[in-house]
């Protein structure tokens, strides 16, 4: 029997340019080639516009939510934040510490809105159960080592099924 990952689909998404766009690159390519450096290749990539944007948002909510009902808890956590539950994707685990009766954790997480975080959460055993209190931090991509194009691969391999 063949092995077929449950929920796995493969979302594919295309960028539509603007008539502008297209006429530019038309006359650049009439024009001698020159091999650009790494300033001016970064200074040439343009952000999404707010629909495609919007468009990249819903398919990583929906990637993370089929990888929660899926059951990969690995990578995928939901947690309570202010009251309103959220999916996040852990990138990285800074602290995880265990004592008795109280766990703590740190991560770099990436949130449903595709931004990273900082997400702190600390398990206290009560004789009435679990206690669980969750803060969340916006954080610098830069300072943990997050770029642009690690962030879009990430999204690119989950969303493709890759949890």
């Amino acid at each position: 029997m063949k092995n077929v990952p449950f929920f796995r689909k493969d979302i594919k998404f295309t960028v539509v340019k603007s008539e502008e766009k297209a006429k530019e690159e038309a006359k650049a390519s009439s024009e001698p080639k020159t091999e650009p450096t790494p300033e001016q290749t970064e200074a040439k990539k343009e952000p999404l516009d707010a629909a495609e944007l919007e468009k990249l948002r819903g398919q990583w909510r929906e990637a993370l939510q089929e990888a929660w009902a899926f059951g990969s808890r690995e990578n995928v956590k939901k947690f309570t934040v202010k009251g309103k539950a959220k999916l996040f994707y852990r990138v990285q685990t800074l602290e995880d510490t265990c004592s008795p009766g109280l766990t703590q954790q740190k991560f770099i997480m990436i949130d449903e809105d595709l931004l990273p975080r900082a997400v702190s959460v600390k398990y206290t055993q009560l004789p009435a159960g679990t206690r669980v209190d969750t803060e969340e931090q916006n954080v610098d991509p830069k300072s943990v080592d997050l770029t642009p194009q690690k962030i879009a691969a990430l999204i690119k391999r989950v969303i493709g099924g890759e949890f």
